[in-house]
């Protein structure tokens, strides 16, 4: 299964500048910090138990930017884009270290605002920048397990998990 580790987030309401009736409106966002595309149900279970015990404070970040991947005349995914992502780097970098995982992927976070039903290996070569919001104040104040099954015609996200972070 597709399995996200994230942050579970508020839900956030940009006013965008078009329309994008060829995508679909994301209804449980969050932020994701990796992604496995193919995990066993028992994997998920294990790291959703290693979740349970892990400890950060909580922070918040500031959103300013709205971009598509891979462009803007045929976005596949339009996201909230961060101005700082310094806090957000050292999570990512101390909960992959905590649960035993290292990433040589570009870690590009943001929350997801549209996407298509289903999304093909590359929507995240590359982004364009589509418009500045008025600045969000983004909570970070747990750590989440999503999945999704876009092959099934599912294009929602799944709560496996969430860790408060104190």
């Amino acid at each position: 299964m597709r399995v996200y580790l994230g942050i579970d987030i508020d839900y956030v309401d940009v006013n965008l500048e078009r329309d994008f009736l060829e995508l679909q409106k994301v209804k449980s966002q969050h932020l994701t910090l990796y992604f496995w595309n193919d995990l066993s149900e028992v994997e998920a279970k294990e790291i959703s138990e290693k979740l349970k015990s892990y400890q950060h404070k909580p922070f918040s970040v500031d959103a300013n930017q709205v971009c598509s991947f891979p462009n803007k005349s045929e976005p596949h995914l339009v996201a909230l884009q961060f101005n700082s992502l310094e806090d957000l780097v050292k999570l990512r970098k101390d909960i992959l270290q905590y649960l035993g995982l290292k990433s040589d992927e570009k870690f590009e976070p943001h929350i997801t605002l549209y996407r298509k039903q289903k999304l093909d290996s590359s929507f995240k070569k590359s982004k364009e920048f589509l418009q500045d919001i008025p600045e969000i104040k983004v909570q970070i104040s747990n750590i989440a397990l999503y999945s999704s099954e876009p092959e099934k015609g599912l294009n929602e996200y799944k709560l496996l998990e969430k860790r408060i972070l104190f």
